[in-house]
């Protein structure tokens, strides 16, 4: 499969995004080839997948999607533009030509590991949503009941912290993040639970503490209430922000975590009667010698992870239920590796704005962007090449 990337001439103001009416001027380079200066989208060739700057709002706007070889910003699940400041490719100090022909050979890249290791095939709009069809990702089989419990785990993938930090208009944003091959080793060695098995907890042992709950050798989901917070961590922790619905439920893997810093207060309890297993998948990261240095299977690895929890269909079946347990797990498991390493980094006098799906986003005040560096760093974060370099240009 042939990838190239096409990067269209956009204004700078977000709100007149919203209102474009056609794509006129662009930048095109296949993997492989120079850069060529095109007159519009129609000018691309069809044999080609194009990885685009476009975000979803524009494709919506100018009904893209029905384009079959168009694809989005977010198509690698990483931004577009999180993959150039990764890269370096600031267009501040790289012309828009050489970010087209350095970006294709990394989309190329990550399609030829994904096909010829995995067999996947870039069809949808998203290429984890390839990779959940290749791993044939379940269908949902919890109990209608219970489901309501177990979707807002999933959906909630971003935790948008609470804080009382000023935080001013001139502050910029970075996005760190770990290793990606790392991250997702760590979260596909979570056990997670079968969507059978689910019964209603024991009663309620009439105690203060949560210590019983370690008894208990399988999966399970409690609704609880947290009492007690640390001070020092309640800003990080902000519990349920970011999510669309209230979050009253938590997994066994939040519980071993937060018990830590609070207390919890345990209001009712499913428990599987199964125990949890690592799913097969864990097995199939790239395992190679150097793989961890590359960014290819770094993307890889995250595409695969996060194919896990993407919402599946069964069919044209009209079941609302598009989430399973083991979804549910994945996601709670990054998000407590990601509260950890927030943890750390507001520990060391860094604002944090957001953590979750790999990554931990900071809100930096002027000046202060060599003590970000420096600190992300020594937390195991790397953050955007283009950070350094506009470090060293003496922006800091």
């Amino acid at each position: 499969m042939i990838c190239g990337v096409a990067i269209f001439d956009l204004p700078e103001s977000i709100d007149r995004k919203r209102d474009i009416k056609n794509l006129d001027a662009l930048w095109a380079s296949v993997s492989g080839q120079e850069a060529k200066r095109l007159k519009s989208l129609h000018d691309l060739r069809t044999d080609v997948i194009w990885l685009t700057n476009l975000d979803a709002n524009i494709f919506k706007t100018l009904k893209l999607f029905s384009m079959p070889n168009i694809r989005s910003e977010t198509w690698l699940r990483t931004k577009f533009t999180q993959i150039q400041q990764e890269l370096g490719l600031d267009e501040s100090h790289v012309t828009t030509k050489i970010v087209a022909e350095q970006m294709s050979m990394v989309v190329q890249s990550v399609v030829d590991r994904a096909q010829q290791t995995f067999g996947v095939m870039p069809h949808s709009q998203t290429l984890n949503a390839d990779f959940a069809k290749v791993f044939n990702a379940p269908v949902s089989n919890l109990p209608d009941a219970w489901y309501m419990h177990f979707a807002p785990l999933v959906q909630h993938s971003l935790v948008a912290v609470v804080s009382s930090f000023a935080r001013s208009a001139t502050n910029a944003s970075m996005t760190v993040k770990p290793n990606r091959l790392k991250h997702a080793r760590e979260v596909l060695a979570t056990k997670v639970p079968l969507d059978v098995g689910w019964e209603q907890g024991v009663r309620i042992p009439n105690t203060k503490t949560d210590t019983w709950l370690e008894n208990i050798d399988t999966p399970f989901l409690l609704r609880f209430s947290l009492n007690n917070i640390n001070p020092d961590i309640a800003e990080i922790l902000s519990w349920g922000a970011g999510s669309q619905v209230p979050r009253e439920w938590m997994t066994d893997v939040e519980w071993c975590v937060l018990r830590e810093f609070c207390d919890i207060e345990v209001k009712d309890i499913l428990i599987n009667r199964n125990p949890g297993c690592v799913l097969k998948q864990h097995g199939m990261l790239p395992s190679g010698m150097y793989d961890e240095l590359s960014y290819t299977c770094g993307l890889v690895a995250e595409l695969m992870w996060t194919s896990l929890t993407t919402k599946v269909k069964r069919g044209n079946d009209a079941s609302t239920k598009h989430y399973t347990a083991a979804a549910a797990w994945l996601r709670s498991a990054d998000r407590m590796i990601m509260f950890r390493h927030a943890q750390r980094l507001s520990a060391d006098g860094c604002n944090i704005s957001m953590y979750g799906t790999g990554m931990v986003i900071l809100s930096y005040p002027e000046g202060a962007l060599t003590h970000y560096l420096g600190k992300s760093v020594k937390n195991g974060l790397m953050p955007p090449t283009a950070k350094f370099q506009e470090n060293k240009r003496g922006n800091k």
